[in-house]
């Protein structure tokens, strides 16, 4: 293989790798559940935040990239245990906040990976 061949070959991962680095940075979840407020009334609410993953998981994703071809293959883990369980705390925070109480069931129906986009967090209940 001639060296400017090699080279080319070279940059060529090393750009993959450090655009998968660079866009891997952040996980989208969405929280779905019931809640129920001290004065009966029930609703849908649905909860989405960002979160940053920066650190090891990028590099566990380029890695899984170069390795098994084409996608990042890591990322098909996520949400992790400890993620969902952010989101879980996060949403009940957030329901605290809007409703100016503590006193509400809340009963989780999922929480799932949306997007890998860095958005402002949302909180939408609608009541029935």
């Amino acid at each position: 293989m001639k060296p400017s061949a090699m080279i080319i070959k070279y940059f060529a991962l090393l750009s993959v790798f450090v655009i998968t680095l660079s866009g891997c940075s952040s996980i989208r979840l969405r929280y779905e559940g019931e809640v129920k407020d001290s004065k009966g009334r029930v609703g849908t609410v649905s909860f989405e935040k960002s979160y940053d993953i920066s650190g090891g998981i990028p590099v566990w994703c380029g890695l899984s990239a170069i390795y098994f071809g084409g996608a990042c293959w890591y990322y098909l883990a996520l949400p992790s245990v400890r993620q969902k369980k952010m989101c879980r705390e996060d949403a009940q925070a957030a329901i605290e906040k809007k409703l100016k109480t503590t006193d509400f069931t809340l009963e989780e129906n999922l929480v799932e990976s949306i997007s890998w986009k860095n958005k402002t967090e949302t909180l939408d209940i609608e009541w029935n």
